[in-house]
């Protein structure tokens, strides 16, 4: 049976992409599990937004692109994090 959300206000859960791509490397084994309590809440009448941080992806090109471009515009730096978010 269903848990009734009295006012059906979605939950907003902030990722950090340190949690999905830790020391270098996707973690599967996390996003299985939070996957599974994902789709536990929803069917139980949750809902989500989730958004995913860049993590160490997103440090790491903006570095590079510091280094390569002097004196990169911040609002660039910031385009580079908001795009590393989709490679989640």
């Amino acid at each position: 049976m269903k848990e009734n959300n009295e006012n059906n206000a979605p939950i907003i859960i902030s990722l950090g992409g340190s949690l999905i791509y830790p020391r270098g490397g996707i973690d599967t084994d996390f996003l299985t599990k939070f996957r599974k309590f994902i789709l536990d809440q929803v069917s139980q009448g949750k809902k989500f937004f989730i958004i995913c941080g860049g993590g160490s992806i997103t440090r790491q090109y903006q570095k590079i692109a510091s280094e390569v471009m002097k004196n990169t515009p911040d609002d660039d730096l910031d385009w580079l994090g908001t795009h590393a978010t989709r490679l989640w």
